[in-house]
Parts: structure tokens; sequence; C-alpha cells
């Protein structure tokens, strides 16, 4: 074979094993089968707002690990274990964990049109199956019951007094459920069906808050609490002392202007009656068009103080049976 021979011989070659993964010079070539690809990977939520379903208009999220380190949370803890002391020591008996601690994160979805709790939608963060089950039975065998957990993949079944609960695993540590919802119409959450990012109104008034703050809320339609009012928000980050921001939107104008005038009317009674009145001068009130914004910004030791104040209250006392 001569030089000019060989290195087209060694072109013919190389190409054709680039192209169809086969081929030669001077020697029988045959062709390769092409490999399957593989299936791609069945829809799954990506997210817990996607375990969310559309349709709900009310939206609330709780950052009970940021609540926990909070100059509130510090204050308050006292007073909600004197108040809850019989659950909370049987919690912390069954489950070797303060209540405080057994999770990190909440997220709710309401259907207010709805007529039962399966509209009720939830997600838990911060507690693996293993916890669950453990807790969860200690809990039932303190109270003279049985608990029966069956998991099924993502999916566990809670079963006791002849009542089944599913509950749907996002990761190791996030598990969303429905009421009484079955596993099958549970899978659809999980697969983030029809979920709540589909929703304009509401995702719009989630971008107008902290996801990670202590607490979060949304609503997306009139409301019994302010029927005058379509959609609302509001912020409470517990970081550094606590930061409210909170916005409201209502079909006329006039409504937030007159929602606005009677909050500054009663602040102002307010001011002179009780020692906590002066903090109300921080509390911002603005409005724009048809939206009322409120802002209020407190360090850590004014909010300790406001928490002090009012518990040395008497009617604040009588009301929390103090």
């Amino acid at each position: 074979m001569t030089r000019t021979t060989f290195a087209l011989c060694a072109g013919a070659l190389l190409t054709g094993a680039l192209l169809t993964g086969a081929g030669g010079c001077g020697s029988s070539s045959s062709a390769t089968t092409a490999k399957e690809p593989e299936p791609p990977p069945p829809p799954r939520a990506k997210s817990a707002i996607e375990l969310l379903p559309v349709g709900a208009d009310i939206v609330i999220g709780i950052n009970l690990a940021q609540l926990r380190s909070s100059a509130l949370f510090k204050e308050l803890a006292p007073i909600i274990d004197e108040m809850a002391r019989d659950g909370l020591q049987k919690f912390e008996q069954a489950c070797g964990v303060h209540a405080y601690d057994a999770i990190d994160s909440l997220l709710i979805a309401v259907d207010t049109d709805a007529a039962d709790s399966e509209e009720v939608t939830v997600v838990i963060g911060g507690v693996t199956r293993r916890e669950l089950d453990e807790c969860g039975q200690a809990l039932a065998q303190a109270e003279g019951q049985q608990l029966q957990s069956t998991h099924d993949g993502d999916f566990t079944e809670l079963v006791a007094d002849g009542e089944s609960v599913w509950l749907a695993w996002l990761d190791d540590h996030t598990f969303v459920t429905r009421g009484e919802m079955p596993k099958v119409e549970l899978e659809t959450r999980l697969r983030g069906d029809g979920n709540i990012t589909g929703d304009a109104v509401i995702m719009g008034l989630i971008e107008n808050v902290a996801t990670d703050a202590g607490f979060w809320a949304v609503a997306g339609k009139e409301s019994g609490f302010v029927p005058a009012v379509d959609s609302m928000y509001a912020t409470a980050d517990t970081t550094t002392g606590l930061k409210l921001d909170a916005g409201v939107h209502a079909p006329e104008p006039e409504t937030v202007t007159n929602m606005a005038d009677s909050a500054h009317r009663q602040m102002s009674i307010v001011k002179g009656l009780h020692p906590l009145g002066r903090y109300l001068e921080r509390v911002e009130i603005n409005t724009q068009g048809n939206d009322l914004y409120v802002k209020l910004d407190l360090s850590e030791t004014e909010v300790v103080d406001i928490v002090r104040t009012a518990l040395d209250d008497p009617m604040f006392k009588a009301l929390i049976g103090g």
C-alpha cells in the first residue's frame, strides 16, 4: 500500500467512524445498531410551591426555622409553653423533641369556595419518613390508639381509627397532604399538574412577599375579613427585629383612601391612651391609586420592649389567663 493510499484509507476510516460508528479500508464493515434513547423521567413538581393546586385563593407560608431564632419568639415562647403546657409536654415525651423544633416550614393553600377540608393543601418541610413514623406512633400510643404507616415509593399512608390519610414526598424531608384525598389524586400534586404557578393573580401577589420570611400570606380575591378588598399580601420578617410589609388592592380608589384615613384617625386616638402608642408613629400607611401600602420596621430591642410592656398590661394578662 502506497503512502497516499494509506492516508486515504486512514481518512476514510476516521470519517466513517465519526459519522457511522463503523468503516475501514481493505476490510469488511458492519453497521452498529443505534442505542434506544432513555425514556424521559416522569413529570414532577420542582419546588414546594408547585405542590399547591391552582384554584387556591389564599396561600400562607411560615418559616419556623427563622421564627425560632427571632427575638419575638424568644420572648413569647415561655408564655406559649405555659398556656399549652400539657400538650407540649406530651409531644416532647413521645417524640423526644420540642414541638417548636419538630418541623422547619409550613406552606398552606386554601380554596375558600370549597365546602370541605380536602381543599386545604399543606406542605410540611423539615421532617423525614422515619421521624414521622416514630413520632406519630408514639403520640398515638400515648392516647391509647394505634397508627399504622405504610410507605409506597414517594407515598405514605397513615391509618388511625379506620381513617386514612395519604402523604406525597417531594424529597426526603418535604411532604404534601390534602385532607382525605386518595393517593391517585395526590399523585397529581406530586407531578405538579395544574399547580398554582399557573395562576397569574396569585403568583403576582407572591412576587411582592419574601417567601423565606418568618411569615407571609397572600389572598387573591375578596374575603370575608375585608369585603371591599379584592387582593392583599403581607410579609413579617423576623431576621432582625420585625419588618412588616403589606399591601391591599381594592376595585375603587376611594376604598383604600377611606381605609387609610380611618387607620390614621384610630392610631391618633390610641397613641395617647397606651404606653405602646408611641410605636404607632412608626407605622407607614400610604395609598397609590387603588392600592394601600403598610410598612413597619422595628429593631430587636423595640420588639422586646413591646412584648414585655404588653405582658405587664392587666388587660393582656387577663386575655391570656395570667
